[in-house]
């Protein structure tokens, strides 16, 4: 997890946290790669800053136009985010877990803008479902909590929100089954509503090879009635 591959440079964790620690606004940083089809991996930056007076958007352009004086081009951020803590197991060392797939959705009831995303180990050996929460999409976010659906290892998993006619609250649903099967053997879902029928398109789990798309038709008026 400390070494990176984006389009075909080896770059260090370590050495963008160093730097990047050294802005006198962030107290803490933690530095991923994130799987990119294009690049290998992009660089994905969360930082923990001394103090959220200024807005959030301010401190990230700030971040950013300090990464461009002291770090290479090749090894620049391409994702900022705020958390409030930066995890750590029991000794404290800095937890890092490969965080890929982020969903955030707007939670009308909490005014919060809520993160799912996949959470797991460098080797694939957590498959959890991860939740965050922030009042801006940009973070400031907090951790709640990570889980495995019903006891199952997640991989790839989307978010459906259906906000139906003359419904004062929206619905969101964890996409995770698919003809009574997980979604740790399927990926890429893609989930629409058309003329009152839901469309899902997702294909077998297979890494980088093709392998054909797949098209599961829900004729029920609701998804709680999918099947």
């Amino acid at each position: 997890m400390d070494i990176i591959k984006r389009a075909g440079y080896k770059i260090s964790a370590l050495d963008i946290e160093r730097i990047l620690l050294e802005h006198k606004n962030i107290s803490e940083c933690l530095v991923i790669g994130i799987d990119d089809p294009t690049l290998g991996q992009k660089i994905l930056a969360i930082i923990v800053p001394k103090s959220l007076n200024n807005t959030n958007d301010l401190i990230i352009d700030t971040v950013r136009q300090y990464s461009k004086e002291y770090l290479s081009n090749y090894s620049l951020p391409d994702s900022i985010t705020i958390f409030d803590h930066v995890p750590r197991n029991a000794m404290g060392t800095v937890n890092k877990k490969r965080i890929c797939t982020p969903k955030v959705v707007w939670n009308e009831k909490t005014k919060l803008f809520v993160m799912w995303f996949h959470l797991d180990s460098c080797n694939y050996g957590y498959r959890y479902v991860g939740v965050t929460t922030s009042p801006t999409p940009n973070g400031k976010f907090t951790f709640l909590n990570a889980f495995q659906p019903d006891g199952i290892p997640s991989l790839d998993m989307n978010l459906y929100e259906e906000n139906k006619e003359n419904e004062i609250v929206s619905r969101v649903y964890l996409v995770k089954y698919c003809n009574n099967q997980y979604v740790g053997i399927k990926k890429d879902m893609l989930f629409v509503n058309r003329n009152n029928r839901y469309y899902m398109m997702t294909s077998h789990l297979t890494g980088w090879a093709p392998n054909a798309a797949e098209l599961f038709i829900n004729n029920h008026d609701s998804l709680d009635k999918a099947e």
